[in-house]
């Protein structure tokens, strides 16, 4: 049966989605959910993500998909998922899909959010592994880079060396600078 997840989690420790073929392999978000998934199937099961992300990146709701063997399959998937994983990983939906889905191709859009801490001298520690510390930016001048971003681009300058990606032009939908939310002190 194929499952799609919907996932979220802080990869603060983890080097990136993807399972990094090495003697001793780092943490990473797809190998945590595999580990998973094994315990609760006794099967190996490969897990496809919607995209990669990088060490350190996060995710408020990534897809992923899996095909587990329907015979150890328990009733309630996000509840089984969650009991095993690591607590910085959370399966926020779990249901089956159509046999042909497929997280990657399949998936519409995507939204990346870069966050900015502009105080040089020192981040607050609950916002350490959420911001990166880059102060201070001008904002007069990121304001008008924004139009260029827009409409289809190839990105392949930005592919990692040896990737399986078949094409690198992307159309770029939106692109804005949003202040944070006031600081509450």
């Amino acid at each position: 049966m194929r499952l799609r997840l919907l996932l979220a989690y802080v990869g603060t420790r983890y080097s990136g989605w993807q399972i990094q073929e090495k003697v001793d392999p780092p943490p990473t978000i797809q190998g945590a959910l595999e580990a998973a998934l094994r315990q609760i199937t006794g099967a190996a099961v490969r897990v496809h993500g919607a995209g990669r992300t990088d060490a350190g990146v996060h995710a408020h709701a990534q897809v992923a998909h899996c095909d587990v063997p329907e015979n150890r399959a328990p009733r309630d998937w996000r509840h089984s998922c969650n009991a095993v994983l690591p607590k910085d990983i959370r399966v926020l939906a779990a249901a089956p899909a159509r046999p042909d889905f497929h997280a990657r191709k399949d998936a519409l859009h995507k939204t990346y959010v870069y966050q900015f801490w502009q105080e040089r001298a020192f981040v607050p520690p609950a916002l350490t592994p959420f911001v990166w510390n880059c102060g201070p930016l001008d904002l007069a001048a990121l304001h008008a880079a924004l139009p260029h971003l827009l409409g289809r681009r190839d990105f392949a300058g930005l592919r990692n060396a040896g990737t399986d990606v078949e094409g690198t032009v992307r159309t770029v939908l939106d692109a804005r600078l949003e202040p944070a939310p006031p600081c509450p002190w």
